[in-house]
């Protein structure tokens, strides 16, 4: 397991609303960054796919139970799961999520071009400043 937190660092824990609201999304986030599917998680947790979908789009919340079981099936805290750190670090959207799951299954010629396409960009804006 990773970090941790000790009390003593004034640390600033989430209201239930809060942890609801980024719950899905880190759901999402971490079985993409384990590259697992809804069926892999679902079997892991003894769960069906269609449950662990709702709790990814926010339609469903898992149990106190589950939530154990998923910190321990990607290997990380509770904190790690719900908590906004007080740094600026930067949460993929949903739809930048989606991009990502496209991308890891695009064949080599694909991810070639988006990397030529990403490059250039980011050339651009050196240029322009």
């Amino acid at each position: 397991m990773k970090g941790g937190y000790n009390l003593k660092d004034n640390v600033n824990f989430p209201s239930i609303e809060e942890i609801n609201k980024v719950l899905p999304e880190r759901l999402l986030y971490y079985r993409n960054l384990h590259n697992l599917t809804l069926r892999q998680v679902a079997e892991k947790l003894g769960r069906t796919p269609g449950i662990v979908s709702l709790w990814e789009r926010g339609k469903n919340t898992p149990t106190y139970i589950d939530i154990v079981k998923i910190c321990l099936i990607y290997e990380i805290t509770f904190p790690e799961l719900v908590m906004v750190e007080k740094e600026d670090k930067i949460t993929p959207s949903q739809q930048e999520l989606e991009l990502i799951e496209k991308y890891r299954k695009a064949d080599k010629e694909i991810k070639f071009t988006i990397q030529k396409i990403l490059k250039y960009t980011q050339n651009e804006k050196k240029i322009k400043k």
